[in-house]
């Protein structure tokens, strides 16, 4: 009896669990799809130039999903579009929570480059010139080291 009434709950709690991890899966697949839908449509926006337009659909995207590439990015973009804006302080806190969320990056480079023109923007060259070098003493990009190079 007791076997019997085992082998019966194994079978109806099989095709549960795997309706669920199912259904878990196909979930998934959807939420991939539309923040990748979401993000292709934010960076169209910002290269098009409408940077607020493109700064609510990428705070949109930090905000309603969970940390992935995407989230990184649109952390990465945010911080770019607030340079553009001109809007500097937005920039400078956006940037330096950028450096400490994601220090390894491969964004980082290209902040720590916003940051210099940041600082040279407002005459603070000794900050400017100390952003130049670190580039060019910490980047694995010779791309990065020539560009902070020309700058500097």
């Amino acid at each position: 009896m007791i076997k019997l009434l085992s082998r019966n709950i194994f079978f109806i709690a099989l095709p549960v669990l795997i309706i669920i991890t199912l259904n878990l899966a196909y979930s998934q697949g959807i939420s991939q799809q539309e923040i990748n839908n979401e993000f292709d449509n934010a960076v169209a926006l910002f290269n098009s130039g409408k940077y607020d337009e493109a700064l609510i659909d990428f705070n949109k995207i930090i905000i309603d999903y969970k940390y992935n590439s995407k989230t990184t990015a649109s952390e990465f973009f945010k911080t770019k579009i607030y340079f553009e804006l001109k809007q500097y302080n937005q920039f400078k806190y956006a940037a330096e929570q950028f450096y400490e969320a994601y220090p390894k990056s491969k964004y980082v480079d290209e902040i720590r480059l916003l940051m210099t023109k940041y600082y040279i923007e407002i005459a603070n060259y000794y900050n400017a010139l100390r952003e130049i070098l670190f580039i060019i003493e910490k980047t694995n990009s010779s791309a990065y080291e020539l560009k902070a190079r020309q700058i500097g």
